[in-house]
């Protein structure tokens, strides 16, 4: 069952600081989003991720994507913890769209937090 995403904004200095929570569980596949483009023309720069699979079946394959249906940057086929640091300065998605879990399996349990900011 895909939960609710929980999005958090905090100013830091002159940057918009979003950050994201969100989890698929058993019985669920497809995309959640983890961190969403706040207004028009706007996009996130994402910063960094925790992954934490605690089941996944043989062949399933969990990532982290450019929007729902786009470019993955993280991807994971085992149980297990993983960090995902692309730095301070972040990678730029995709303009209004934001950072996405994707699971091609109904059989995995996944949870993420990300961070980033908001690029103007």
């Amino acid at each position: 069952m895909a939960l609710p995403t929980a999005v958090g904004f905090a100013r830091q200095g002159s940057l918009l600081s979003v950050q994201g929570v969100s989890s698929i569980g058993p019985a669920t596949s497809g995309s959640v989003a983890v961190l969403t483009s706040t207004g028009a023309n706007t996009a996130i720069a994402f910063q960094t991720a925790q992954v934490n699979v605690t089941s996944a079946s043989a062949g399933t394959i969990i990532s982290l994507n450019d929007g729902a249906t786009g470019v993955p940057f993280f991807e994971a086929t085992a149980v297990g913890c993983y960090p995902v640091n692309f730095g301070e300065n972040g990678i730029r998605l995709t303009t209004d769209t934001g950072l996405f879990l994707k699971v091609s399996s109904a059989e995995a349990t996944v949870s993420v937090t990300a961070k980033g900011f908001k690029v103007v």
